[in-house]
């Protein structure tokens, strides 16, 4: 029975990794690179996080004996390293252009984050003993989310900047900083309801989490609307152009009006005049609209929405 739990909570884990993926309403980002954040959360992350967390917890040991450092790992070494080592995956993230906006960013960050929950809670199902079901429980509910929110915070850092200036690389820091504290409340709270065993501590711990959950939400509702609202602005331009049509342009931007556009290839031409739009939205906030480099990829995309019109 012990294994059957273990099982269906990992499938929870995924269930969420779904759910959250399926968010991304306008441009949903491809599974395999879903799936390799999520691998590199779970194995790339883990294992750097217990290698760099080591090395303070010597030190701290030494200084302070076992308690305190028990104490000062938890609350502050393992808020501050993990969610350093679950970001490195958007290193190579940020160098590809598959983070077009903060929405991307947010899913690329739930991923890690829900990756690296579900080897961390394996590892306390293992140890668990008699508390095995409590344990799956609590980390399957309230652990779970605290990776997933605050590597989402990071995210959104990442999806910010990255088509910005380099001067914008300050949202990077403030969704890690955030991040850590979140980490690190929910990891304090935790340690005052092991040792004092006081349900009012627990009850904090639940409202933690259940506000940093509301402020996820609405920062991803404002994200959308705001995709929403580039679609919108730059389609009407581009069917005016001629490069669609005027009811397809009114249909994209709207999620469920899309299955309004009638086309032998609705998806394909979705896709283009949605990336179309990214693209240009992109070049404007890095100042670049005029570039050659912006015009020829403005002109390849029109092109090839063209083609589609005409076949």
């Amino acid at each position: 029975m012990g294994l059957v739990a273990v099982f269906f909570s990992t499938l929870v884990v995924l269930g969420y990794l779904v759910t959250i993926w399926w968010l991304d309403r306008y441009e949903r980002e491809p599974w395999w690179l879903i799936a390799s954040t999520f691998a590199w959360g779970g194995l790339g992350g883990t294992c750097f996080a217990v290698v760099l967390s080591a090395i303070p917890a010597v030190g701290l040991t030494a200084l302070f004996g076992e308690q305190v450092s028990s104490v000062v790992s938890t609350v502050v070494v393992a808020p501050v390293v993990e969610e350093i080592t679950k970001a490195l995956v958007f290193v190579p993230l940020f160098l590809t252009r598959h983070i077009d906006t903060e929405t991307d960013g947010l899913i690329y960050g739930a991923a890690t984050g829900l990756g690296f929950a579900a080897v961390e809670n394996l590892v306390y199902y293992a140890g668990a003993g008699d508390a095995l079901y409590s344990t799956i429980i609590l980390r399957t509910l309230f652990s779970t989310f605290v990776h997933c929110i605050a590597s989402s915070m990071v995210g959104i850092g990442v999806g910010w900047a990255r088509h910005r200036p380099w001067t914008s690389s300050w949202a990077i820091v403030v969704g890690y900083l955030a991040a850590v504290a979140t980490h690190g409340t929910w990891n304090g709270l935790a340690v005052l309801t092991e040792k004092s065993g006081q349900g009012l501590v627990f009850v904090l711990s639940c409202g933690l989490l259940t506000g940093a959950g509301l402020m996820m939400f609405a920062l991803t509702q404002w994200m959308l609307i705001r995709e929403h609202r580039v679609l919108q602005r730059i389609l009407r331009v581009e069917a005016g152009r001629g490069t669609l049509s005027a009811s397809d342009a009114d249909a994209i931007p709207f999620w469920t009006k899309r299955g309004r556009v009638k086309h032998p290839q609705r998806r394909e031409l979705i896709r283009l005049a949605t990336l179309l739009a990214f693209r240009q939205h992109q070049f404007e906030q890095s100042g670049t609209l005029d570039s050659p480099k912006a015009v020829a990829e403005l002109d390849r995309l029109r092109g090839e929405l063209g083609a589609l019109q005409v076949g």
